[in-house]
């Protein structure tokens, strides 16, 4: 059955009759802490469900929600649950995981522009069909060369130094970020994460409040495990730690390293 028969359906029953405050309960579904990371796959991002209006995260093997929404106009789906688990490749462009929501397997496939996600999930409910499509991550803008000069070279390559340790952003309250080629970032005591970009003024929330106040994150380091001063480069899971010489700063392009570095300033 296709998602706008059923959404047809749940209308024509909403429009007679509408569910109670008191019946809205929280979703069943698992927290991303508490779910296995499988692998990094190329389609590891930010994506709109374009048929709710809400973004989700794709990393690890997991579609982990952004954006909170009802489902079924009854169940809480809040943000940093995990919607779909184990995603998997299978084959050129194609994936496959477990769509909890909906009960049944979930497969997608990349369109020709790789920026949309044509998935069905045959489920408890059917089977239906939605589409995904990318949407910008928080990147950092591009840094440009200093122009040269008669002293020492505008740009250098950064210097491979050894291979990255321990991984990702440890602890509940360490959130992750491809700012600054992949960092952990915390809120202060008594505030949460919010839906806003980790470099927003606004990205922490006071606990238990729907009017803020809100606060910046805190950045406390590098999710890739390399020592202060380093960086890594490299996917997630492996690569090594990279360091910049003397006087010089590494170069971003779209949230990623370059593997170059320029004169400070």
């Amino acid at each position: 059955m296709h998602i706008r028969h059923i959404l047809s359906a749940l209308l024509a029953l909403v429009c007679c009759w509408s569910a109670p405050a008191a019946l809205a309960v929280k979703a069943a579904l698992p927290h991303v802490d508490d779910v296995p990371e499988g692998r990094a796959q190329s389609i590891d991002g930010l994506w709109r469900v374009q048929s709710i209006g809400k973004r989700v995260r794709i990393e690890a093997g997991r579609a982990v929600v952004v954006d909170p929404w009802k489902h079924l106009f009854i169940f809480d789906v809040e943000k940093d649950m995990v919607v779909i688990r184990d995603i998997v490749a299978a084959g050129a462009g194609a994936f496959e995981g477990d769509d909890l929501p909906l009960q049944g397997r979930w497969k997608a496939r990349l369109d020709d522009t790789e920026e949309t996600l044509n998935v069905t999930v045959a489920g408890a409910m059917g089977e239906v069909t939605y589409q995904m499509v990318r949407v910008p991550d928080e990147v950092e803008p591009e840094v440009e060369a200093d122009e040269p000069d008669a002293g020492p070279p505008a740009a250098m390559p950064a210097r491979q130094v050894g291979a990255v340790g321990n991984l990702g952003c440890p602890g509940k309250q360490s959130y992750f970020s491809t700012l600054r080629g992949g960092s952990c970032w915390t809120c202060p005591d008594g505030y949460k994460r919010t839906a806003r970009a980790m470099s927003s003024p606004h990205a922490c929330k006071k606990r238990k409040s729907l009017t803020g106040p809100w606060l910046p994150a805190r950045h406390i380091g590098s999710a890739w495990g390399c020592p202060k001063g380093q960086f890594h480069i490299g996917p997630v899971g492996g690569g090594h730690c990279y360091t910049c010489p003397a006087g010089y700063k590494r170069v971003h392009v779209a949230g990623a390293d370059s593997r170059m570095c320029v004169l400070r300033g």
